[in-house]
């Protein structure tokens, strides 16, 4: 049977958790399958701790909030610790190789590092999680490792719903008929149209805002859409400009903010299909039906929510 490994940490204070996660891997028993949340590139952007050239007022931050009001005035050092912390995820990854090597496992398991999404670094005004999907969170890397695996996708494009029936068919099991992704082991053809969707979810002067913003793409590009009425437009700029806790960034660029906002519709690239195919297979997607569950999150799981931002508004 085929180990399987995947990418990724969870929590904000992940550099503490690091010797934690790597004395798993070395002593885990076989056959295993590791899932590892790598937050290195989410804003509060992540720092090696034990790096000899990164200040120690560079070292505290643990949380969303901290972070945007030491940054609120220099766009460029928020660049700078993006790329650094996209270093150091792929460092940890390579650790993480090593590891697996020194046991004598690697070349009997699969590695796979992947992201939920990109971030927006000032671009459209805004920087995090923008309201509405553009190229720069969709388009995220993705990385087969494994010894004698060859996965195959035309012009290398794929989607994250690709990677199930994948790992199923590596691990010899059959793959469903309702999943919606390519065994990427045969191949994935670059004309199809691939789905994503965010829920924005906030309150806002007692107003709440909930709405979709989704798309369709393909390998050349795609349609971004959001729909909902002028009061979540009003809403959605005020709630960058003045309540998350990047909105004194925001508010350098107020114009931008409300054109981003008010777009229901965006092209990037220049994708294969028009809009009104987009569109109309978007509206597919959402006919299925779709059984959702609560959950109700411990203590811990929502503190860790509200530091990374995501119970400020956004879920996506």
């Amino acid at each position: 049977m085929m180990n399987t490994i995947s990418q990724g940490i969870d929590g904000v204070d992940r550099y503490s958790e690091r010797a934690q996660f790597h004395e798993a891997i070395a002593n885990v028993q076989e056959p295993f399958v590791v899932m590892d949340r790598e937050l290195s590139t989410h804003a509060p952007y992540g720092y090696d701790m034990s790096h000899p050239e990164i200040p120690d007022e560079d070292k505290s931050f643990t949380s969303l909030s901290e972070y945007w009001t030491a940054r609120t005035s220099d766009r460029t050092k928020i660049r700078r610790d993006y790329n650094r912390s996209a270093e150091t995820a792929i460092d940890r990854f390579e650790e993480r190789i090593d590891i697996l090597r020194q046991r004598g496992v690697l070349e009997d398991t699969l590695v796979i590092l992947t992201a939920d999404h990109g971030e927006v670094l000032g671009e459209y005004g805004m920087y995090g999680h923008a309201p509405t999907l553009v190229s720069e969170s969709v388009y995220v890397p993705t990385l087969f490792y494994g010894d004698g695996v060859e996965v195959t996708a035309d012009g290398d494009f794929m989607a994250h719903v690709d990677l199930y029936p994948t790992l199923c068919a590596l691990m010899d099991e059959p793959v469903p008929e309702y999943t919606s992704g390519y065994n990427l082991i045969e191949g994935a053809p670059d004309s199809r149209l691939v789905f994503n969707a965010k829920k924005i979810d906030a309150t806002l002067l007692s107003k709440n805002l909930e709405y979709h913003a989704f798309g369709a793409w393909d390998h050349d590009g795609g349609h971004a859409f959001s729909d909902f009425g002028l009061t979540g437009k009003l809403l959605s700029v005020a709630n960058r400009l003045v309540r998350t806790d990047d909105a004194p960034l925001n508010r350098r660029r107020p114009f931008t903010v409300l054109r981003t906002c008010f777009n229901r519709e965006r092209t990037f690239g220049s994708p294969e299909h028009d809009r009104t195919e987009a569109r109309r297979y978007c509206e597919q997607m959402f006919s299925d039906e779709i059984q959702s569950q609560s959950q109700t999150l411990d203590e811990a799981a929502q503190d860790r929510l509200d530091a990374l931002g995501y119970t400020d508004g956004e879920i996506g």
